[in-house]
C-alpha cells in the first residue's frame, strides 16, 4: 500500500561493506514495490585517486563540488574541490587520526563554512564520532559525541542548526556549531524507527520546509519528522518502505517535492514522489558503483543536474558521475 510522503507541503561504513552485504537480504518485507526504471544516462564528471573511498557531496553556489574522501589504507581523510570547468584539488589540510574510520557527510552553514563528519574506531563494534569545520588551510573540530555507540553521518543545516543522523544510534542530534569544540552528550530525537537493524540505522537526512526526513539503511524506509514549536521533534511517520530502498544512503530534494536516493548495493538512484511512489531512474555497474550521495547543481548551467558520488568498491576508484534530470534542487543554506 502506498502513503502519501507529505502530510505537509549519507551510511555504509567502509567497515561495514561485507557484513553488510550479508544482511541485506535478511530486510522486513517491503510496503510497496519499485516501478520500472526510466534509464537516466551517466556522465563522467571526475575519477578520484584509486583506492580510496568518495562518501558524500555538497555544492557551493559558486557550482563548486566539494568531496568527504578518505585514503582506505592510510585512515587519511581528505575534502577535495571539484570546480565546474574540471579542476580537481585539495580542499584543507589532510584529517588524520580516523583509526581505520573515515570521513562522512558534508553540510555547507548559511555562511558557506563546510562541515564534515568523521567516524573513529580501531575496533569496529565501537565507534565515535565528531563533526570538523574545515575551510581552505584550516580543520578544526566543533562537537564530539559519546563515545562507543555514536556513529555521525548525514549532516544538514536548517535555521541555523546542524542535524547529524547516528547510524548506531537510531538518534538525531541537533546543535548550533560554535568556534569551540562541544561535547554534545544526548540525542534530540532517538526512535526504534530511526535504529538499525542489523547494520545501519538513521543515515541520510534532508529538510522538505520544516520536515526533516531521514533515510534508514537497513529498514528501506523513509522517515519525516516534523520539527514543532520550540525546535521540537514532532511525532515520526514512516512515509514509504520499500526493499529497493534497503540501503539507502543519501537523500536530495527535488524542487517539486521528490526525493531522489542513492542506493549503495543495489547500485540505483531512486526517486520517491510525493504520493510515495517509488521508481528506479538508474543502476547498473560502472555509472553507479556504490552511490553514497545526490546533490544538485547550483549554478544557471547544471541547475538541472544531479551530481552523484560513487564510493567505488566495485572498480576501486570512486567517481563522480552526473544525469540530466529536467528539474533543479531545493536551495540550502550555502551562500
Amino acid at each position: 500500500m502506498k502513503t502519501i510522503l507529505f502530510g505537509r507541503g549519507r551510511h555504509a561504513a567502509v567497515l561495514f561493506a561485507i557484513v553488510a552485504a550479508s544482511l541485506v537480504g535478511a530486510a522486513p518485507a517491503a510496503a510497496a514495490q519499485a516501478q520500472p526504471n526510466h534509464e537516466l544516462q551517466a556522465k563522467l564528471v571526475a575519477d578520484l585517486p584509486t583506492g580510496t573511498f568518495a562518501e558524500s557531496l555538497a555544492i557551493d553556489y559558486h557550482g563548486n563540488l566539494f568531496i568527504s574522501d578518505t585514503d582506505l589504507a592510510s585512515s587519511t581523510g581528505q575534502i577535495w574541490r571539484l570546480t565546474p570547468g574540471g579542476a580537481l584539488t585539495k580542499f584543507g589540510p589532510p584529517i588524520t587520526g580516523l583509526d581505520a574510520g573515515f570521513l562522512s557527510g558534508l553540510a555547507f552553514d548559511d555562511l558557506g563554512r563546510l562541515y564534515v563528519g568523521r567516524v573513529n574506531t580501531s575496533d569496529w563494534q565501537t565507534f565515535t564520532g565528531s563533526i570538523i569545520r574545515v575551510g581552505a588551510h584550516s580543520a578544526s573540530v566543533v562537537a564530539g559525541f559519546p563515545a562507543g555507540g555514536s556513529f555521525p553521518n548525514g549532516l544538514a543545516f536548517h535555521l541555523g542548526y546542524l542535524y547529524v543522523a547516528d547510524s548506531i544510534g537510531g538518534a538525531i542530534y541537533r546543535f548550533r556549531p560554535t568556534d569551540q569544540d562541544q561535547v554534545i552528550t544526548s540525542p534530540w530525537f532517538q526512535d526504534t524507527l530511526l535504529s538499525p537493524e542489523g547494520d545501519l540505522g538513521a543515515n541520510g537526512i534532508a529538510f522538505w520546509g520544516r520536515d526533516l526526513f531521514v533515510g534508514n539503511y537497513s529498514t528501506g524506509t523513509i522517515i519525516r519528522l516534523p520539527i514543532v514549536s520550540g525546535g521540537l521533534p514532532g511525532t515520526p511517520h514512516v512515509v514509504v518502505s520499500d526493499a529497493s530502498l534497503v540501503s539507502a544512503d543519501g537523500l536530495a530534494f527535488d524542487a517539486y517535492g521528490r526525493l531522489w536516493i542513492t542506493v549503495n548495493y543495489s547500485e540505483r538512484l531512486m526517486l520517491v514522489t510525493r504520493q510515495g511512489t517509488v521508481t528506479t531512474m538508474a543502476e547498473g555497474f560502472p555509472s553507479l558503483d556504490y552511490p553514497t550521495q545526490p546533490a544538485f547543481g547550483t549554478t544557471i548551467g547544471s541547475l538541472r543536474t544531479l551530481y552523484v558520488t560513487n564510493g567505488g568498491f566495485g572498480s576501486g576508484t570512486p567517481t563522480i558521475v552526473s544525469y540530466a534530470v529536467g528539474v533543479g534542487g531545493v536551495r540550502l543554506p550555502n551562500p
